[in-house]
């Protein structure tokens, strides 16, 4: 089968940046790959897969929106009013693509709060048969540690004033997911999530996930976004996906059904590859598996400080550009966006 991302050419920036790198976010070590049965979850699924609506897919258009809302919203420090008004903007954006939109409020013991500090952005798609599972995308949008009178101050340099890589990226992506699937029809429910408070401890997606565990939620699965876009197909590392051992059993098939049964792509460390056996959880999704939900990742293979800019002030799209080498950003934003795409698709379809 042709490889359904090679059919669908990237439409030209407008932007002067064609180039980026994958890195992972926040720290993460290389491990040995998974097995390499590509289409481990069943014909049955790739057949329902490859009769999905083909996603309008537009790496360029992902790679234009996060130049603008990080030149728009800086440096979103939780809690401070410019990050209020990037939480603002999200809810407006997946409002304006139909979303039922909800602001979840905490305090910084993530409990209940009118104001915060703590939010979570949420877009909710009710499923139509099987409302009462949730398949939730996420990523966070804050940029750094801070230290206020609400949250626990954390000895920090200066704040980044874009945080583009970190993790304006994985702000994107979950922008991307929601737009591709605004209008698509899903079984269970899907909720793109947007969190503050990463920075100091993954403390509003720690208050989400406890929320959903007391109240006896059925979450198939959370998906992670920080620090992704450009893996495959840069040559500076590859695009990584992984689930962890408790639940590579259960997942991995998913995976390498759409990664490599679907879109052909090419599978290694420096291109694509599902890992079965990578715990460590440093984002948002160590909130999901704390609470004992399964959780997926897509990430990089390098560690977060090998990016020069990781947490400093020059983390903005011009140091991604430079990062990268000569494969364009657009390329692997579309990769990435098409595998997450067919993975919630997947996920839905069992």
């Amino acid at each position: 089968m042709t490889p359904r991302h090679s059919s669908r050419p990237v439409r030209s920036l407008a932007l002067a940046l064609a180039f980026a790198v994958v890195l992972v976010g926040c720290v993460q070590s290389p491990v040995k790959p998974a097995s390499t049965g590509a289409t481990a979850a069943g014909g049955d699924l790739l057949a329902k897969l490859e009769a999905a609506p083909a996603p309008d897919l537009d790496g360029a258009g992902v790679a234009k929106w996060l130049d603008a809302f990080v030149n728009a919203h800086h440096p979103r420090l939780t809690g401070s009013p410019d990050e209020k008004a990037a939480g603002d903007d999200l809810a407006a954006q997946l409002q304006k693509l139909g979303y039922e939109v909800q602001r979840l409020k905490y305090d910084a013991q993530g409990l209940p709060s009118a104001d915060g500090p703590l939010q979570v952005v949420l877009a909710v798609k009710k499923g139509t048969t099987m409302a009462d599972h949730l398949v939730i995308a996420g990523a966070h949008y804050d940029t750094a540690p801070v230290g206020t009178a609400l949250l626990s101050p954390v000895p920090v340099g200066p704040p980044p004033l874009y945080a583009t890589y970190d993790n304006g990226s994985g702000t994107a992506m979950v922008m991307e997911l929601a737009r591709l699937l605004a209008h698509a029809s899903t079984t269970r429910t899907v909720e793109f999530a947007f969190f503050n408070g990463e920075e100091e401890g993954v403390l509003a997606s720690t208050a989400y996930a406890r929320d959903l565990a007391a109240k006896g939620a059925h979450v198939d699965a959370y998906l992670g976004f920080d620090m992704v876009g450009i893996g495959y197909p840069s040559k500076a590392g590859c695009l990584c996906i992984y689930a962890g051992k408790k639940f590579s059993a259960d997942l991995n098939p998913v995976q390498e059904t759409v990664a490599f049964g679907l879109l052909k792509l090419p599978r290694g460390n420096d291109t694509v590859q599902v890992f079965d056996n990578h715990d460590k959880r440093n984002s948002d999704e160590a909130s999901f598996a704390s609470a004992g939900f399964p959780t997926m990742r897509w990430a990089g293979l390098a560690l977060a400080g090998d990016y020069w800019a990781y947490h400093k002030l020059n983390d903005t799209m011009d140091t991604m550009v430079q990062a990268g080498g000569p494969i364009p950003l657009a390329l692997g934003m579309q990769t990435a966006s098409e595998t997450a795409y067919y993975t919630i698709l997947a996920l839905d379809a069992r």
